[in-house]
């Protein structure tokens, strides 16, 4: 399950539990729970830039990615501590998509 990172800007970024939530919901919604295998975290992309409500291809500098890095690790550190919840919701083993990424090698 996508974690739909890529359509919020960053104004628009929700909780990781929110996320989760979503994610949940869209799977229920559109009846697809006992398909779901992986859940991918809510990174926070840093190869496009929003502007006002635009966005832009164009990859974050090394000083504003480490926001992202941050952010990306943090998401991830959350959805790992939901490997129970999630079984007990989807009724099976579920596995994680982490994000991982930074402008520089040492991110």
């Amino acid at each position: 399950m996508d974690s739909g990172a890529f359509v919020d800007g960053l104004a628009d970024r929700l909780s990781f539990e929110a996320v989760l939530h979503r994610q949940i919901a869209h799977a229920y919604q559109f009846r697809y729970t006992h398909c779901v295998s992986h859940v991918a975290s809510y990174d926070l992309l840093i190869d496009e830039k929003w502007q006002d409500v635009q966005r832009s291809k164009a990859c974050w500098e090394s000083d504003e990615a480490e926001l992202a890095v941050k952010e990306t690790v943090a998401a991830a550190l959350y959805l790992s501590k939901q490997r129970r919840r999630l079984r007990s919701v989807f009724g099976h083993q579920v596995y994680f998509v982490l994000s991982a990424q930074g402008v520089e090698l040492a991110q």
